[in-house]
C-alpha cells in the first residue's frame, strides 16, 4: 500500500520518534508489514530532501578520527533508505576500558572485551539512545546487549564534507502528519501544472533559403 493510497483512505501518515505511524480519523493505528512500511518511508523520502536510514550493526574501537588521532568510539553502520550516501556510518565517543578493579579477574584500565563499552552519562550516544525512546535504566557497561533495539527505526542527520559516506548529528526522524500532507500536496500542485503547460518545441522547418520563390 502506498502513500497516496493511504492518505486517500483517510489515514494519518507521520514518522514519530524515528517509528511510522499510520493512524486513522477514530484514532485506530493500522500495522503494516515491514516491507509496507518500508515502501511508505520511501515515498515520504522521494518527496523530502531529509536523509533517511536504518542501523544495521555496531563495532567499537580506537578509530581515527582526526589526522593522526585515534579516539575509542562505537561506530554505528546503516543501511540507506532516502537520500543518503552509500554505507552511512557515524561515530559517538564511548569507553572501551574497564573503570575498576575486581580482584584476581581484571584491573582497572584493562580493556573491555571485544564488542563492549561503557557509555559514561555526559557522552552524547546517552542522549541518542534516550531520544530513540529506549530505557536506560541499566548498567551503562550493557549497551552491547541492547543494541539491536535500535533496529526498525528511521534515523536522519546530516552530510558529513569531508567523509562522503559519514553522517553527522544521526537522530530519530520526525516528519508531522501535516508536513507529510503539504509534501504531497505540492507534490502534485507541480506535477498537474507540468501535465497542463502548453510543452511545444518550436524549431525552424528549413535553413536560410533566401528569398522563395514561391
Amino acid at each position: 500500500m502506498s502513500l497516496n493510497q493511504l492518505l486517500m483512505l483517510g489515514f494519518s501518515v507521520s514518522i514519530e520518534g524515528g517509528r511510522l505511524r499510520v493512524v486513522y480519523l477514530n484514532g485506530t493505528q493500522k500495522q503494516l508489514s515491514e516491507d509496507e512500511a518500508l515502501a511508505v518511508v520511501r515515498d515520504i523520502g522521494k518527496l523530502t530532501p531529509d536523509i533517511m536510514m536504518t542501523y544495521e550493526e555496531y563495532d567499537a574501537g580506537n578509530y581515527k578520527l582526526k589526522q593522526g588521532v585515534y579516539r575509542p568510539s562505537l561506530r554505528l553502520e546503516f543501511s540507506p533508505v532516502a537520500n543518503c550516501p552509500k554505507d552511512p556510518i557515524c561515530f559517538f565517543n564511548v569507553v572501551l576500558t574497564r573503570q575498576r578493579s575486581k580482584a584476581g579477574h581484571y584491573e582497572k584500565g584493562d580493556p573491555l572485551p571485544k564488542g563492549h563499552f561503557t557509555v559514561e552519562r555526559k557522552q552524547k550516544f546517552r542522549a541518542f539512545w534516550e531520544s530513540c525512546g529506549l530505557a536506560t535504566n541499566f548498567s551503562p557497561t550493557k549497551y552491547h546487549e541492547r543494541m539491536g533495539k535500535l533496529k526498525g527505526l528511521i534515523f536522519t542527520g546530516t552530510r558529513n564534507e569531508e567523509k562522503r559516506n559519514k553522517i553527522n548529528d544521526v537522530k530519530p526522524l520526525e516528519i508531522s502528519a501535516d508536513r507529510v500532507r503539504s509534501l504531497v500536496a505540492t507534490h502534485k500542485k507541480r506535477t498537474d501544472s507540468a501535465l497542463s503547460a502548453p510543452n511545444y518545441r518550436i524549431e525552424s522547418a528549413h535553413k536560410d533559403w533566401g528569398d522563395c520563390p514561391f
